[in-house]
């Protein structure tokens, strides 16, 4: 990355390959059984979250696996770099819209957007951290309704967030 780029925060997140699967299945709002096409292309170990802020967003149109979708270019052209670095496929996930990043931040950190960013503003130094559960919580059950509630708003006529508008559905 480069200084267009605020790295915010670094995770390496765990959650066993006994729940892999069911937590992959959550964060993809699609069933992804043990040894699914996309785990095995991606494996089911650690992996690397980092969270970052693009301090000059450039929305448009581009064509995305679900479509042509109104994103992030900025975003979307660094994913899909990364990806070439790492062989292809979709190794590589980042979010292409606000959207999008709330119900991800929800599910792999169990924060909103203005939540997570407030907590940044007051750590200036990014100190890399382990997460060793599915953070957006259900995986076993809720804490509390708070932690219910706010995994629900996440979740839209039955579905988890799906991806971003379409060019189509895009209002001027």
């Amino acid at each position: 990355m480069n200084d267009d780029y605020e790295v915010l925060g670094e995770y390496l997140i765990n959650w066993g390959k006994e729940d892999f699967s069911e937590n992959l299945t959550r964060f993809h709002g699609e069933h992804l059984p043990p040894n699914s096409r996309k785990e095995k292309h991606c494996g089911n170990g650690e992996f690397l979250l980092v969270v970052f802020l693009d301090k000059n967003p450039a929305y448009g149109c581009v064509d995305t696996s679900r479509g042509s979708e109104y994103v992030n270019s900025n975003v979307f052209s660094l994913k899909e770099k990364y990806r070439r670095m790492t062989g292809g496929g979709h190794k590589v996930h980042t979010t292409n819209s606000p959207e999008e990043a709330a119900h991800d931040l929800a599910l792999l950190l169990g924060v909103g957007c203005e939540e997570y960013l407030q907590k940044k503003r007051t750590h200036v130094s990014v100190v890399r951290e382990s997460i060793r559960s599915f953070a957006g919580g259900g995986e076993k059950g809720w804490d509390n309704l708070e932690q219910l509630f706010s995994g629900a708003r996440f979740i839209r006529y039955g579905r988890v967030y799906q991806g971003g508008r379409k060019c189509r559905d895009r209002k001027a």
